[in-house]
């Protein structure tokens, strides 16, 4: 699809363009999570299907061929168009990305963790095999024995 010039212009000139390293933030508006957001009612936006992200428009504009798929961030900025801070990947891609950068929320900074670090702590030097059971503990703490089990065995909450 060829895209008119003066769509593209008043894309980029929603970007401050700084060093071809840096990041690119959108100057327009921005959604509730910091992503940008371009397009209006009418013909302006180069989608055509109402507003956009901006860093995926990038990506088509820069030639990545988005379909099906996310445009991530090398950069973490959710601001940033700069196409060289771009990648395409799939959500397992995504979700390596964020871990091998360490952005994973862990224990008690997880929102749905339901115990402290000091219970896991508690758990661990508590169970004592046939005595005090991975289920009493779990009752005790009110979740399910397999937490207990992975707590234990360090499968779970392994970073302490």
């Amino acid at each position: 699809m060829k895209i008119d010039k003066s769509i593209i212009d008043k894309f980029w000139s929603n970007v401050d363009q700084q060093g071809p390293n840096d990041c690119w933030p959108w100057q327009g508006y921005l959604d509730r999570d910091g992503y940008g957001r371009y397009g209006r009612y009418g013909s302006d936006y180069i989608n055509f299907f109402g507003t956009a992200l901006t860093h995926r428009q990038s990506a088509i504009l820069a030639g990545m061929n988005i379909k099906n798929m996310l445009v991530c961030h090398h950069c973490d900025n959710p601001r940033c168009v700069n196409p060289g801070h771009l990648f395409v990947g799939t959500p397992a891609d995504n979700t390596r990305d964020m871990v091998r950068k360490g952005r994973v929320a862990k224990g008690e900074q997880s929102g749905q963790a339901r115990l402290t670090t000091r219970d896991v702590l508690n758990i661990r030097n508590t169970y004592i095999p046939y005595i005090v059971t991975q289920q009493q503990l779990a009752d005790q703490y009110g979740v399910h024995r397999l937490t207990v089990h992975n707590i234990i065995n360090r499968h779970g909450w392994n970073h302490i």
